[in-house]
């Protein structure tokens, strides 16, 4: 690389002969060299016509045998290139050139601490003398990098703590990849040794208490300015792929399973400000962060229900379809909760899910986390008798159950198996004595809701449909288990008039 810049600079300095700087010694040398070869002493001062076809026959014989390659090229012999020489020559010094700003960038993108970690392993170096060739008069000797420092277990601390260091600012690295995996590595370092992060031995309890919180702390802020920052989004399917904050979010979960409370409940104030921001992808990274954080802290999901059900519930009827799939995901979790404690919030939540279905269709990627949810709030509700949702139940479904009716068949096999657990439970809701008595036909009491009295032939004419045409058989399975409730709650009459409608 070096003699390509020198090649290259003379190159500019013939081009601007007033610039150049003054030979040295050696350049010199050479020049006087080329002179006696020109220029032969004898006595008739000038050469004759013969002596210059000879010089010009030994010179061409020179070039040709003696090809100048643009690594080894002189600066008194640059005259001599050809133009595709010369082009070849500043080819590879632009080359030469962007692999040192490369080099560079990636220097300074990994941070002082990868940089002082690298500079540790460079200089620790082991030299190996490798299987040798067939030339012996070479010697081919291999450098590896000593890579121990990363993994100490002499110096009384986390021996994960380089190792650590440096995945904490992959996840900052300009390539989605090497983020991706740094995430992905941390998670799995954390799952195991979250709880010896930062202590070092020779301490009290309490000091390496302190010295583990820290760490925590601090791997949270890192994972939280990566669910700001990072902006990698794929499209597979009919849903959004963002690996990097989807293992992140993986990584801050693994990390608060063995945080203290308060550190917990800072973090997810952080996620419900994200939620709320103006970007799409900031407002997906919060709620992937609060779907993760209230599914590992069971002992604080009282804490973190009636905070993350407003911000769910308003971003369910985001503008992003994706920030909806993910909202309805963040619940699922906590369906039962929201039933327990909640119950007041359990009628306006399903107004808005069934309101969603009206907006839905077969390319909606939270086709599935809607229906997911819908269908465990009402399993979720069977049996609390603090929710009440039999009374105004038909007024409801009358509007509502139909737009069932177009997700029978999706071509997603989760979005069809979850409108049969929504009618399921809906089924097993109906059969429950109601406060209001409003739940059972008179003529047929506590057994036939008055929407299924509605509604009893479209939704076997769907069911029929799913047992001659489904090909998964744990949905075929659950089609028939719901069949057979239908026929065991309907009257008679109407389960007659309504088979007798599938043969016309």
């Amino acid at each position: 690389v070096r003699r390509l810049h020198e090649q290259w600079a003379a190159l500019r300095a013939q081009a601007q002969p007033h610039n150049r700087a003054p030979p040295s010694a050696l350049e010199a040398q050479h020049v006087l060299e080329a002179k006696k070869k020109r220029v032969p002493a004898h006595s008739g001062g000038r050469p004759s016509g013969g002596g210059q076809r000879k010089e010009r026959g030994e010179k061409r014989a020179s070039s040709h045998s003696l090809t100048p390659s643009p690594l080894n090229v002189s600066i008194d012999t640059a005259k001599n290139l050809s133009a595709r020489e010369r082009n070849r020559a500043k080819r590879l010094a632009k080359e030469a050139a962007k692999s040192q700003d490369a080099e560079r960038r990636m220097k300074h993108s990994s941070g002082g601490i990868r940089a002082s970690i690298d500079g540790t392993c460079t200089a620790a170096a082991k030299a190996l003398v490798t299987d040798q060739g067939v030339d012996a008069h070479r010697i081919v000797v291999e450098t590896t990098p000593d890579t121990s420092a990363l993994f100490e277990k002499g110096s009384g601390g986390w021996p994960f703590e380089g190792f650590a260091l440096v995945l904490c600012n992959g996840i900052f690295d300009a390539s989605w990849e090497i983020r991706h995996g740094s995430a992905l590595a941390l998670r799995h370092l954390f799952n195991k040794h979250a709880r010896g992060a930062g202590r070092i031995s020779g301490v009290s309890g309490a000091e390496q208490q302190r010295l583990n919180e820290a760490w925590l702390e601090d791997c949270c802020v890192r994972l939280l300015a990566v669910f700001a920052l990072d902006r990698f989004a794929d499209f597979v399917g009919d849903s959004v792929v963002t690996p990097v904050r989807e293992t992140c979010a993986q990584t801050l979960g693994a990390v608060l399973q063995h945080a203290p409370d308060p550190l917990a409940k800072g973090v997810f104030r952080v996620l419900k400000e994200m939620a709320s921001c103006r970007l799409w992808e900031v407002r997906h990274s919060g709620m992937i962060g609060i779907k993760y954080v209230v599914a590992v802290r069971a002992d604080l999901v009282l804490h973190f229900a009636p905070i993350a059900l407003p911000i769910a519930m308003k971003r369910l009827s985001d503008a992003d379809d994706d920030v909806r799939a993910v909202a309805a995901a963040s619940l699922l979790p906590i369906a039962g909760t929201i039933c327990k404690e909640l119950p007041g919030e359990v009628r306006p939540l399903t107004a808005i899910l069934w309101s969603a279905l009206a907006c839905l269709d077969d390319l909606s990627a939270s086709t599935s986390s809607i229906m997911k949810l819908l269908a465990g709030i009402y399993s979720a509700c069977v049996g609390h008798e603090d929710v009440d949702l039999t009374s105004n139940m038909t007024q409801e479904l009358t509007s509502s159950l139909p737009r069932l009716f177009a997700f029978f068949r999706h071509n997603v096999g989760s979005v069809r198996h979850a409108v049969l657990s929504t009618l399921s439970s809906l089924l097993r809701m109906g059969r429950l004595p109601s406060p209001h008595g409003t739940a059972a036909l008179p003529s047929h009491p506590r057994c036939c809701p008055r929407w299924l009295f509605l509604f009893c032939t479209p939704i076997m004419q769907y069911l029929f449909q799913n047992l001659l045409l489904e090909v998964d058989p744990e949905i075929a399975s659950q089609s028939l288990s719901v069949w057979h409730e239908v026929c065991s709650a309907v009257p008679a009459q109407s389960a007659a008039h309504a088979f007798a409608r599938l043969h016309t």
